[in-house]
């Protein structure tokens, strides 16, 4: 770049950097907020969807680096603004006069040579750093898109459920996509003395290049890499990841426990945590909830229960579609209503077909008190009129228990590599007066 290029760049560049790194800083400090809000209450992966988890993962782990950059950035711009403003005015420096210091140390100092040459590298850090906040981002989006490809081939072609569930298998793969991305193994020679090779490995490197967003970026990261010292920015870009990626699942393991953690710097108020020792969630109980909230999976009207009966409610999950299909297939529910001769006839098929399928939710949800199965529910399709959520509701007689504290558990059953498996769903314990 021209000296006269440089001089209108720096003119403009700063002001730029700050208004956009800014205004960017104060979204994205909200924006997980929104992705919270977004993923665990309108569209909810408590049970969870592997799409859904990976981009909520990816958009979090996204806006820290987004965060981490252009805070970075606005650092080094606000050193060099106030350097600036002392430099421009006084440019003559240290005033020598005022202070009793030998020649010899005069001359070590160097004092104006040395303020520019701060100035200039600061500057260069302040460019660099915003510059490399947005290709940093074009390769985590790039990680995010590649890992979802990885994960449909694994999951919807393969059917390799384990493996694209496996914890470490995902933080692995978005690991070594990451690097690939950054350029760690630009250099392999993959080329062979097969000619059909070469140019089906040129095709798959071709499709690759455009299904991972590489043209986004690749030319402006080879201007660096070529530039600069390829190890120094290999060892920045996976310092920058790692940090993004520590603080985004120490983040979110405060609200979500599947393959994540939450380090507690400052709050000592938890209870010691052990295994198999449940923490009551006050959202399962309908009196504590307030506007925007959600059951997530179920619960109860409240946690004291003062009549003869206990309401319960089972949000409907997707997940459940497959097995509720199925319990139906054995059942000999039709796919299409038959023809009727007469209104007796459409009656009685009308009853038979809901027993069916409240026979089917049974098999659904099995629900216990103290660990006593209570058998033929009746269930009803019904929308919760606080929360909007859909599912299905009952009322269990409850008169007979003893007063005193009780446990309702519901156990779900649903199929994992073709396999029926129950687990437990909801645990309400409550008091009945």
């Amino acid at each position: 770049m021209k000296n006269d290029q440089k001089a209108e760049y720096r003119s403009i560049s700063w002001q730029l950097e700050v208004l956009i790194a800014g205004g960017i800083l104060i979204s994205l400090y909200s924006s997980t907020d929104i992705f919270r809000e977004f993923f665990f209450h309108k569209y909810p992966i408590i049970d969870f969807s592997h799409y859904q988890a990976l981009i909520f993962f990816g958009l979090y782990i996204l806006t820290r680096a987004l965060l981490i950059g252009f805070g970075a950035n606005l650092i080094f711009r606000t050193v060099w603004l106030a350097y600036k403003g002392i430099d421009y005015w006084y440019p003559e420096g240290v005033n020598y006069d005022e202070i009793k210091i030998s020649d010899t140390k005069k001359d070590a100092f160097n004092v104006k040579s040395s303020a520019l040459r701060r100035l200039e590298n600061l500057e260069k850090c302040s460019n660099l750093s915003f510059s490399m906040a947005i290709i940093l981002t074009f390769i985590v989006v790039s990680t995010i898109v590649v890992c979802l490809l990885v994960s449909f081939i694994l999951l919807d072609i393969l059917g390799w459920e384990g493996i694209a569930y496996d914890t470490t298998f995902n933080y692995s793969l978005a690991t070594l996509v990451f690097l690939t991305q950054l350029g760690v193994f630009h250099s392999l020679n993959l080329h062979t003395n097969n000619t059909l090779l070469d140019q089906i490995g040129a095709t798959l490197r071709k499709a690759y290049y455009y299904i991972s967003l590489s043209f986004l970026y690749e030319r402006e990261l080879l201007v660096i890499r070529t530039n600069g010292r390829k190890w120094m920015l290999i060892l920045f870009g996976a310092l920058y990841l790692a940090t993004s990626l520590v603080v985004s699942v120490n983040q979110i393991g405060k609200f979500y426990q599947f393959g994540t953690f939450n380090f507690e710097l400052f709050d000592d108020r938890e209870t010691y945590d052990l295994d198999y020792v449940y923490t009551v969630d006050t959202r399962v109980y309908e009196e504590f909830l307030e506007e925007g909230d959600v059951f997530y999976r179920g619960g109860i009207q409240s946690e004291v229960i003062t009549g003869k009966f206990i309401k319960l409610f089972m949000v409907h999950w997707n997940s459940s579609d497959g097995y509720l299909s199925k319990a139906m297939d054995s059942l000999g529910m039709l796919k299409e209503r038959p023809k009727f001769e007469n209104d007796s006839l459409l009656q009685d098929y009308g009853a038979e077909r809901l027993k069916k399928y409240r026979a089917a939710l049974n098999q659904l949800h099995e629900v216990k008190i103290n660990r006593l199965k209570i058998d033929s529910i009746i269930w009803e399709r019904y929308k919760h009129p606080k929360t909007n959520e859909e599912g299905y509701v009952t009322f269990l007689n409850v008169d007979s228990l003893d007063v005193g504290r009780h446990i309702l558990q519901v156990n779900k059953r649903f199929y994992w590599d073709s396999i029926v498996v129950k687990r437990t769903n909801i645990s309400l314990p409550f008091w009945k007066e």
